[in-house]
């Protein structure tokens, strides 16, 4: 596998929004990973790079 990049989206719902992860294989050109989440605990391993909009939760 070549290099990985990873991206976050939030997608906001009324207080019921989630996370989306993707990461692509850049080498490839496709999504290795995708996988969503309602909870902030799988952010912390990027936590330092990660800025939330205030109120998110």
């Amino acid at each position: 596998m070549g290099e990985k990049a990873q991206t976050f989206y939030h997608l906001p719902d009324d207080g019921r929004g989630f996370f989306v992860e993707v990461g692509i294989d850049e080498e490839r050109g496709q999504a290795v990973v995708l996988r969503s989440f309602r909870s902030s605990v799988p952010l912390e391993d990027y936590a330092h790079g990660v800025r939330l909009p205030e109120g998110w939760a």
